[in-house]
């Protein structure tokens, strides 16, 4: 590794500072566990393992602001990747796996990775013309004959020559760009700098009161900005654990609770879709399977609080609940445990930063008033690669406009209500939000998840249609549909009745869990 320099405290925050600052401080403590065959490194195993790797990007070639790219779901090898890319300068750009190949194909124009990482599964699924034109190095996996012309990354990571080179790193270079398409459209890459995720991932300590002590189960792949920040970064402060799985267990609530009670995790990493698969199969999950865990962090949609109340009612987990966008480097408000109350009602206080309530002409908003949420602080994006125009549209005169509506209670809370492209104004120019629909209708005991989209009428007026998915599938559709028409009627008014009603086997959601409104109002439109 670069030896360390004495610089002055803003100078350091980088995270080749800080990994080289962790492996000094927690050399012998385990830092990855690996759920799948149960292999352990310490900060001293990984940064050999690092050290290796760097070797190996620099036989190829790479300098200082090239980038490498990352195509396959959470893998071991991909964190060692990480941490050795940002330590040479190098930008890392993972993006969804779940992507198909025309996405994929628009980013990788955009950026043009020197390296592009992935496992057999996705290389498989790539054209002939494909494979021949990219440089990519598989992860390891099962025996392939077809796949034996690529390097697998244990045989790739042998096959160097080379020596050790020290790399300069400031605070306002590249680190990282995620891709995020929300709902509707092409993906925008959003760059981070070294300093915005090291000083989120000290924030994350702080919020959270993380220490040595805890071990970290993280749900959040690395193409989010929680599960590449919590992990890669947060962990590297606080001198934690963290556990590493499969893809089969991530995606499996009951083997999620079998692999916290295994490692005695303290500290679980998530979206709202867990906390309420764990509710859903609480007959069937032991509470004794997460008694380890002293907090859960809950973040990337919303998090309903009939949900959040039952939670907590039934497992005794406090569940931190926090916001932040990719933009804002993630959290940016959120409860600490001190100041956690599960009656709250809100996505908590602002943290690292200032929140404000506005106006459309950007006048500051007087408590309990809706209007936009608007970030300023330290750890915004540098912008969006290469898409001026859209940074400036969303980054004006030092302030993140989010999109979000929510306002500020007078203890200084922020209440989120909804998305503003996703207002509704009905024919009576009342505005709607979906979210408030689809809390009421998720508070009733036959709807286990609702979404609510609006759509225009034949007589050109907007109206909602709300998504259901049942706790019982036995139930008489009519009955249930009428009961819930006058149900929401005396919760919301008769104003804030869906129009239509489907019934669905599962809700569309992103990989941080947002519902794809998008596709449900396809769905609309073909009905």
């Amino acid at each position: 590794m670069p030896s360390d320099v004495k610089n002055s405290p803003s100078e350091q925050e980088t995270l080749l500072h800080l990994f080289s600052s962790a492996v000094q401080n927690y050399a012998g403590r385990n830092l990855v566990i690996s759920d799948t065959d149960g292999s352990v490194f310490s900060f001293e195993d990984v940064n050999e393992v690092v050290n290796r790797i760097m070797l190996r990007l620099g036989a190829e070639g790479l300098r200082k602001g090239d980038k490498i790219c990352l195509y396959a779901p959470l893998h071991i090898e991909a964190f060692f990747l990480f941490w050795a890319a940002v330590n040479l300068g190098l930008i890392f750009v993972p993006v969804d796996f779940n992507w198909p190949e025309v996405m994929l194909n628009k980013v990788l124009e955009q950026i043009k990775p020197k390296l592009l990482f992935c496992d057999h599964e996705r290389f498989s699924d790539f054209s002939p013309d494909k494979r021949s034109r990219l440089n990519i190095v598989l992860f390891d996996g099962p025996e392939d004959e077809h796949l034996h012309n690529r390097p697998v990354f244990s045989e790739w990571l042998d096959d160097f020559r080379g020596t050790t080179r020290s790399t300069e790193v400031l605070p306002d270079d590249i680190a990282v760009i995620l891709y995020t398409s929300g709902s509707t459209g092409n993906p925008k890459g959003v760059v981070l700098s070294h300093g915005s995720l090291y000083r989120s991932g000290l924030l994350v300590k702080e919020t959270f009161g993380c220490s040595f002590h805890d071990i970290l189960l993280n749900l959040g792949e690395l193409h989010s900005m929680s599960g590449l920040r919590n992990s890669c970064v947060a962990t590297l402060h606080t001198g934690c654990s963290f556990v590493v799985t499969s893809l089969a267990t991530r995606s499996n609530i009951f083997q999620i609770s079998e692999c916290i009670e295994r490692h005695r995790c303290t500290q679980l990493s998530t979206a709202p879709i867990a906390i309420r698969q764990f509710m859903q199969f609480s007959d069937r999950i032991p509470k004794t399977a997460l008694s380890t865990l002293r907090s859960i962090l809950s973040t990337g949609s919303n998090l309903p609080q009939h949900l959040l109340d039952s939670f907590c009612g039934y497992f005794r987990i406090p569940v931190l609940n926090y916001y932040g966008l990719t933009e804002t480097t993630g959290l940016c408000i959120g409860h600490s445990l001190q100041s956690f109350d599960k009656a709250c009602g809100s996505i908590g206080l602002p943290v690292g930063c200032i929140a404000e309530i506005v106006d459309a002409a950007g006048n500051v908003l007087k408590n309990c008033d809706v209007g936009e949420l608007r970030i300023s602080g330290k750890n915004l994006m540098l912008g969006y690669y290469k898409n001026e125009e859209l940074t400036n549209m969303i980054i004006r005169d030092g302030w993140l406009y989010t999109g979000d509506l929510a306002l500020k209670r007078a203890d200084g809370h922020i209440v989120l209500k909804g998305r503003k492209r996703n207002i509704i104004k009905n024919a009576h120019t009342d505005l709607i939000y979906p979210e408030e629909i689809e809390l009421a209708l998720e508070k009733h005991s036959s709807v286990r998840e609702a979404a609510v989209c609006g759509f225009t009428s034949a007589l050109g007026d907007e109206r909602l249609a709300a998504f259901l998915v049942l706790n019982l599938k036995s139930v008489q559709i009519s009955d249930l549909l009428k009961d819930l028409r006058i149900y929401l009627a005396n919760e919301l008014g008769p104003r804030k009745v869906p129009a239509l009603f489907f019934i669905k086997n599962h809700l569309p959601r992103g990989s941080t869990g947002k519902i794809l409104r998008e596709q449900l109002k396809k769905e609309i439109d073909e009905s």
